[in-house]
């Protein structure tokens, strides 16, 4: 099947360029899965209890991977039929590949499902834009508004926006929006293919700041013995007794909904994909290989620090977690109302301590990486979207208003989650509405795109990304998965008030 793909003639407007190579493609794929999305997974696993929380990552790392593979499949299978349409050939299956030409998902929805699947593609892609948007300009705001009023005002207690804030911290809070509304109206007139040398630079500040988050928690749990917990052991045994008075020894299904919007808030790729391969150039063949590692890495990654954190942090853990760096110091993380000051001198006392320089770093590094990140996959959420809604308007449309047209949608799309972050800063609030959201994109569409697009194929439905995971069974399970998780979240959501 290969060979005869490789013979698919392309036309003028789809040749291959060089693309991104592998390590710069892996890094971009890396970037829009590993993110802010991670900081309310540990705040959902202490809510939900670690059997849960390990089930559901499990899970939704399996399930993510399936809906991925298959949104390549159905892009590939998109452009052969575009292609044999255009040439007015009968379509074969050595036209399913993905060229340089973009073909967004809810093209492939209007291709396969007709106008009313793309239409509630469309519906769907600008519910979870506006949520995860919104999300993300709260959280760059909280931060900058944290460090803002900690570091440079020198404010006396802690500046979080959720917590009934001053008038100074919800005014500084309101600079930070405005800031990034200036940047992200700046950086969405760029073209998108500048964003692959921004992925490299964050992929390398990724692995720092995890690092550096690891090593937060090791400090808390090892150094500050009598601070938050004696040692790991005390500290899941705290765990464990907290949620033993909690149904069902552990599974806490009250905070299912909690957990299951934050697992697919963080796992939410597939719809970033069809923007992404067609930059890759000739190693689009390893498109599929690249997102399943990508997926396993992140999926073993937020379920190691989403433990040490939700055991570290207990019942202190924040909804968006990087907030509870503001309380980190020579010790690791402070206990409610101690002051550096306190901390300090208790860490005299006990004799085991890190450098208070050091201690800064480390905060600083931590808290600053969700901002930078931010700024790197803003654009590329908003681009996605954007590019989706004017690829389903038609030709004379398109070729009138060219550039422009894709940059105003962009615009459109990344205006209104500054003006519902600066009046509904909540994050809880957010990143529920993110995942319930999410789960059609993460489940319910690609599987959808999986079934139409075999069906209509016939027997011509093979792809480079195809293999044993395309089959119906998977398909099934795939949306049983998805009805059954929504229908728990949405009962417990509705029953927790």
């Amino acid at each position: 099947m290969t060979s005869m793909l490789d013979e698919a003639p392309d036309s003028a407007t789809e040749g291959d360029a060089k693309g991104m190579g592998k390590c710069r493609s892996f890094g971009m794929i890396l970037n829009v899965i590993i993110g802010t999305g991670f900081f309310a997974i540990p705040h959902a696993y202490y809510k939900s209890g670690l059997p849960l929380s390990i089930i559901a990552t499990v899970l939704a790392t399996g399930f993510g991977m399936l809906g991925a593979v298959w949104t390549l499949e159905t892009v590939s299978r998109s452009r052969g039929f575009k292609y044999a349409k255009s040439k007015q050939l009968k379509h074969k299956v050595f036209m399913n590949k993905i060229t340089s030409l973009q073909i967004e998902f809810s093209e492939s929805m209007g291709i396969f499902c007709g106008k009313i699947g793309a239409a509630f593609c469309h519906i769907v892609m600008l519910l979870y834009a506006l949520g995860s948007l919104w999300a993300y300009v709260s959280m760059f705001s909280s931060i900058g508004a944290s460090i803002t009023m900690q570091y440079i005002l020198k404010w006396e207690g802690e500046c979080i926006i959720e917590d009934n804030p001053s008038f100074s911290c919800r005014t500084v809070y309101s600079f930070f929006v405005a800031l990034l509304c200036a940047l992200m109206i700046g950086f969405e007139s760029f073209n998108m293919n500048w964003m692959s040398h921004v992925q490299s630079f964050f992929m390398g500040y990724r692995v720092v700041a995890f690092l550096l988050i690891a090593l937060s928690c090791i400090v808390s749990l090892v150094v500050n013995g009598n601070k938050w917990t004696n040692s790991l052991q005390e500290s899941i045994e705290k765990m464990e007794s907290y949620h033993s008075e909690m149904k069902m020894f552990g599974f806490n299904w009250s905070g299912f909904p909690t957990l299951f919007s934050a697992v697919c808030f963080a796992f939410n790729c597939a719809y970033n994909l069809p923007s992404i391969v067609p930059l890759m150039g000739k190693e689009r063949h390893s498109a599929g290989c690249l997102t399943v590692v990508a997926l396993v890495v992140s999926g073993t990654l937020y379920l190691g620090l989403g433990v040490l954190l939700a055991v570290t942090l207990g019942p202190s853990t924040r909804e968006f977690v990087i907030l509870n760096w503001a309380d980190f110091g020579q010790k690791g993380f402070q206990m409610d109302g101690q002051t550096d000051v306190d901390a300090a001198s208790q860490a005299g006392k006990d004799g085991l301590k890190i450098p208070a320089a050091f201690a800064i770093a480390i905060k600083l590094t931590v808290m600053l990486f969700p901002m930078a990140n931010i700024l790197s996959v803003f654009p590329l959420i908003a681009g996605s979207v954007g590019f989706s809604f004017f690829s389903s308007f038609p030709d004379h449309f398109k070729k009138s208003y060219g550039r422009a047209g894709p940059l105003l949608l962009r615009y459109l799309v990344t205006l209104p989650p500054f003006l519902l972050a600066l009046f509904f800063p909540s994050l809880d609030v957010v990143i529920e509405f993110c995942g319930l959201s999410a789960v059609f994109l993460v489940v319910f569409i690609p599987a959808l795109l999986q079934f139409e697009s075999k069906r209509k194929c016939g027997t011509e439905w093979g792809t480079p990304y195809s293999g044993w995971w395309s089959h119906g069974v998977f398909i099934g399970a795939s949306v049983v998965y998805g009805i059954v998780a929504l229908s728990v979240g949405i009962c417990e959501l509705v029953a927790n008030g």
